[in-house]
């Protein structure tokens, strides 16, 4: 989003597309089950006659990629996002499958308002800052559904992001992370608000789920890598704005990384929650 506080987007872009991918199959999935959608989201999408998905920060694809399995070859499956170099060629995707430029913290061009059957996104706790963006996003985001259509959400919160026992090194990492969110005007814990936002948007059949790292859906390593990864790109692109006290190269992110791998492996387990919510756009709900 040209006007959001997201920075992980930085440093090399093979390596940015690989962390999307990565996550989307070893951490996303995994803890979902395996199901990118709950139940009763799936049922209404399949029984749609050549549904329309539209997957809101979907930099890979990797999301829509996987739901095209699922559907029919004339399903329309569009993904938007500010961050177009994590796209692949055109041609590496099914005929169906289509990305372009958006960004959700704007209004939808007027061609694409009412058109989904679904509406996805995904992990937007470090590119929203208060109240005001998140229920802004909301409400761009439910003018695309059509009426019946959902919305679904996969998110974290870095307020769940802790270790056992807390280490010198994730203390480190952690308090600079939220710490200089919070200076950005990012709250870390408006993801536990989801389902607020969504029935303040005037969404209905509104529900959750949380599910933990620990339940072992996702591997010890799995989850540690996700976190360091994350991370990592996050306090990179602090250096890009010169750095933090302790953190002013790329050589002292280096080092903080490596003790944060070594603590992680030998010393203490993570745990960090990851939720799903969504809401439904009802017959009466006006654009």
């Amino acid at each position: 989003m040209t006007s959001s506080v997201y920075g992980l987007n930085v440093g090399d872009i093979p390596e940015e597309q690989r962390r999307l991918e990565w996550q989307h199959w070893n951490i996303f999935l995994p803890i979902q089950n395996g199901l990118l959608l709950p139940s009763k989201i799936s049922d209404y999408v399949q029984s749609v006659t050549r549904p329309a998905v539209a997957d809101v920060g979907t930099g890979t694809g990797v999301w829509l990629k996987t739901l095209a399995d699922q559907l029919p070859l004339d399903a329309r499956l569009h993904g938007f996002d500010f961050d177009t170099s994590k796209f692949p060629k055109p041609e590496l995707l099914l005929p169906n499958i289509q990305l372009q430029y958006a960004d959700a913290l704007k209004p939808f061009r007027e061609e694409l308002i009412g058109q989904y059957d679904l509406v996805h996104v995904r992990a937007f706790v470090f590119a929203l800052r208060g109240d005001d963006e998140w229920e802004r996003i909301v409400a761009h985001l439910m003018s695309l559904l059509k009426p019946g259509g959902w919305l679904l959400w996969d998110e974290t919160s870095m307020s769940s992001w802790v270790t056992v026992p807390l280490g010198d090194a994730w203390s480190k990492v952690i308090r600079l992370t939220v710490n200089t969110s919070v200076a950005n005007g990012v709250n870390p814990c408006a993801p536990y608000r989801l389902m607020e936002y969504l029935k303040k948007a005037g969404l209905v059949e509104c529900d959750e789920v949380i599910k933990n790292t620990l339940s072992r859906a996702v591997s010890r390593e799995a989850a540690n890598q996700f976190a360091v990864d994350g991370l990592r790109q996050y306090v990179l692109g602090l250096l890009r704005k010169g750095g933090e006290e302790g953190v002013r190269s790329k050589n002292d992110v280096d080092a903080l990384f490596g003790a944060l791998e070594k603590e992680l492996r030998e010393e203490s387990e993570l745990s960090l929650n990851l939720s799903q919510t969504w809401g439904r756009k009802t017959k009466a709900t006006s654009q």
